[in-house]
């Protein structure tokens, strides 16, 4: 994974996320996501483990909770702004589950910042979403 900073969309499997969200005209690619992340029962890999993350700050912002507002949240801010959709409760409860399931073992997302001299900064981007999607 090509990471250049703790929040979520600074990865290369998150960019590369956003481009199949902001294809789509409906939630099938966030919905996927948050399934593939609940339903993976042994080892989560970084890869799904950032789309779900990316998937769950979508969902805060299909909610009203926008969230950061930069160069790389830029285009899935459009996107959600234009969309036509709206996030469930269900699609809601889903998305706190996943935070909670990539900062849990085993994840490799957990691994790889836990092995970060700062894995405190990368919690507390996860604690920031969580908070986002309350």
């Amino acid at each position: 994974m090509g990471a250049w900073g703790k929040g979520i969309y600074d990865n290369d499997d998150a960019c590369d996320f956003v481009g199949e969200v902001v294809d789509s005209l409906d939630l099938s690619r966030i919905d996927s996501a948050v399934n593939e992340v609940l339903n993976a029962n042994t080892y989560l890999e970084a890869p799904l483990a950032a789309q779900g993350l990316v998937a769950a700050d979508v969902v805060a912002r299909l909610r009203g909770e926008w969230g950061d507002r930069n160069s790389y949240t830029g285009v899935i801010a459009q996107w959600a702004e234009r969309a036509n959709v709206t996030a469930s409760d269900e699609l809601l409860r889903k998305a706190r589950q996943v935070v909670q399931r990539v900062r849990t073992e085993p994840s490799e997302l957990l691994e790889l910042w836990s092995d970060d001299p700062d894995p405190e900064t990368w919690h507390a981007t996860l604690d920031t979403l969580l908070q986002r999607l309350s």
